[in-house]
This record gives C-alpha cells, structure tokens and sequence, in this order.
C-alpha cells in the first residue's frame, strides 16, 4: 500500500508531496517538490528500516539529512517525511488520520487578539 502526504508551505510557497511504501520491513520515500533544495535534499534519503524511523529527533535519518542539506529548521518537509513514514510503517493509525487529515502550526497575531504585548513581553 502507498501512503501519501502533501505539505503546503505558504511561508515560501512551496508544494510538497511525499509518498512511501513497504518493501519487507523497509520504507521507500519518494518526494517531489517545488522546492530545489528539498528536491536535493530528498534525493540523499536512502531506503529506510522501522528501526531507523522511531529513531528520536537527532538520530534519525530524515533529520539528519535534513540539517546536512542546510533546510532550514522551520521547514516542514522534514517531519512531513517523517510523518509519512511513520504512517505507512503502521506507526501512525490511518484510521486516525482519516478523522484528522491535518496538523497546523497556526501563528496567533496578538493584534488580532485585542492587544499588543508589552515591550518587555515576547510576541
């Protein structure tokens, strides 16, 4: 079965899709993107073990990559890579994801919240 994830990053206007799938305990990913820097960077992960998936942040593979390939922190490619893999590695329950089609980082605009912090408060 293929698993497939889209990330939309509106910040750089950039379009991601990732897809993966099994082969024998081992995860396949393959990215296309708008982005050159995330179409290199995609190119150097190599086919991945469960073992190496559920690796924490600064072990795993996909991270690695990632900051070897200078992408920058804030991109979310990376932990949709991740996100992806994990999914099709049955770590991550489709039927869950079937409820909840999304994650968001949503930005709070304090003065569309009726105020601006204080000069000495952090935004």
């Amino acid at each position: 079965m293929v698993t497939k994830f889209i990330v939309e990053s509106h910040v750089c206007s950039h379009t991601t899709t990732i897809t993966s799938d099994t082969d024998g305990g081992r995860v396949n990913i393959k990215v296309d993107s708008t982005c050159k820097r995330i179409g290199d960077y995609a190119q150097q992960i190599p086919v991945l073990t469960f073992k190496e998936l559920i690796k924490t942040f600064c072990e795993n593979p996909i991270y690695i990559i990632a900051s070897s390939s200078r992408i920058d922190p804030n991109c979310l490619v990376p932990c949709g890579i991740a996100y992806c893999a994990w999914t099709e590695a049955g770590l991550v329950a489709k039927s869950l994801l079937a409820r909840f089609d999304r994650q968001c980082i949503v930005y709070v605009n304090p003065s569309k919240e009726g105020g601006v912090p204080a000069k000495n408060e952090k935004a």
